[in-house]
């Protein structure tokens, strides 16, 4: 074999490595072109909102060991409400940038009545009573109310139970954006 044909296959080898290494968190799925906003997809179907939950929770999981970033809006670092709206976008749907916003958007929903990727809602380490940390849930157990969540917390976007001391102490509450 020539030389110069070696060398070029040995580059384009080590090229692929590297490309496959750090492709992680930075490469991006394609997002849709538009979103619309929770109040737009009010007429969704139940089939459209499955897939979106799917999409939603699909995507989120995707970030899980991205960095956190204050501000963060993805798709390499994020904060916990950049994931969030993240997530969202990728299945269609716009949320406020912060979780304190998206504690007013869609619906409120108890714990015993969670599906996968509801928004849940909690306090901070000051102020336990005001939203500063948003997650998006992937299981839960209607039985009990406990449910397991994705956010970006300081440590980067990882999975969470909601038995957590810290988290169950936090916990203010949870949306349904999806209609269904």
């Amino acid at each position: 074999m020539r030389p110069d044909i070696l060398n070029r296959s040995a580059i384009a080898a080590v090229l692929l490595f590297l490309a496959l290494i750090l492709g992680g968190c930075s490469v991006s799925k394609t997002l849709p072109a538009t979103t619309a906003t929770p109040e737009a997809i009010s007429s969704w179907s139940a089939s459209d909102c499955r897939k979106a939950r799917k999409t939603i929770v699909h995507t989120a999981r995707g970030r899980v060991g991205c960095p956190y970033r204050s501000a963060g809006k993805g798709p390499a670092a994020f904060d916990c409400s950049g994931l969030t709206a993240y997530a969202y976008k990728a299945a269609g749907i716009s949320l406020k940038p912060a979780s304190s916003q998206q504690f007013a958007q869609g619906k409120k929903v108890g714990k015993k009545a969670l599906k996968p990727g509801d928004l849940v809602f909690f306090g901070g380490s000051r102020d336990t009573k005001t939203v500063s940390h948003v997650g998006i849930v992937v299981s839960c157990n209607r039985g009990n109310g406990s449910f397991t969540f994705i956010h970006a917390a300081n440590s980067g976007v990882e999975l969470q139970k909601s038995s957590s001391q810290y988290y169950q102490k936090r916990y203010l509450g949870a949306r349904r954006i999806l209609p269904r």
